[in-house]
């Protein structure tokens, strides 16, 4: 099997600004993302960070180029030949995603916030709710899990996502920012607690940051300027 879970080449995506020229936010991007290892994407505000990510995770579509998922079931996947439900099952089959922004379900309790997708997916409510309280017990939430979103930390809330993300059992985890709305204990929180996924589970993590301190605990390194990859930094 190769090491390589998900590759993108020559992705290109431009947007038009009030009807003005069209501007090039991703210009020819070509990466592989390895497995079972955590990347972080660095590079300024505006150089293409978010978009790259969301491509990737099949949250939106290139103007050209192609991505190509190697599932570990056997599965090659190329989103080019995929239509919007197919799309839809890929995301929530293979892959997770953390905002910085954790968008977590207002009205809800912190347990159905982790187990929606779950039911999505078609699994039996039973088997979420055990899944999901086997996630908050990992990671020290577990009597958070009747409280609403707006009655926990932000540290809390993030730690909720994260749950979220891996209640599939998803191959990856796209993470925009994770770190970025959280004071600098809750940060190393969050970095411990993604060194610990990937060592445990294996989940590979693909992360957009600022953080240094998110960077320096990644296998390898991807910066950006001007939506183009600098260098591919192996650590």
């Amino acid at each position: 099997m190769s090491d390589i879970l998900l590759s993108a080449n020559n992705i290109v995506k431009t947007f038009s600004i009030k009807g003005k020229n069209s501007h090039c936010v991703l210009n020819n991007i070509t990466i592989e993302i390895k497995r079972n290892e955590i990347t972080s994407l660095m590079g300024a505000s505006g150089v293409g960070k978010s978009t790259l990510l969301y491509i990737l995770g099949a949250l939106d579509r290139p103007n050209s180029g192609e991505i190509v998922f190697h599932s570990i079931t056997g599965n090659t996947l190329n989103y080019n030949n995929l239509n919007s439900d197919e799309l839809s099952y890929l995301r929530n089959r293979y892959i997770g995603f953390v905002f910085q922004f954790h968008h977590l379900l207002p009205e809800f309790n912190i347990l159905d916030n982790i187990i929606i997708p779950a039911l999505i997916f078609g699994t039996p409510q039973d088997q979420a709710k055990q899944k999901a309280v086997e996630l908050m017990k990992k990671m020290n939430i577990e009597y958070i899990q009747n409280y609403k979103p707006n009655e926990i930390s932000g540290g809390e809330q993030q730690r909720v996502a994260i749950a979220r993300a891996l209640i599939n059992s998803p191959e990856i985890i796209f993470a925009d920012e994770p770190t970025g709305n959280l004071d600098s204990e809750n940060t190393k929180n969050v970095i411990n607690l993604i060194k610990s996924i990937n060592s445990e589970l294996g989940t590979t993590f693909l992360i957009a940051t600022h953080s240094e301190d998110v960077a320096s605990m990644s296998n390898n390194i991807i910066r950006m300027q001007d939506g183009k990859i600098l260098k591919d930094i192996i650590k």
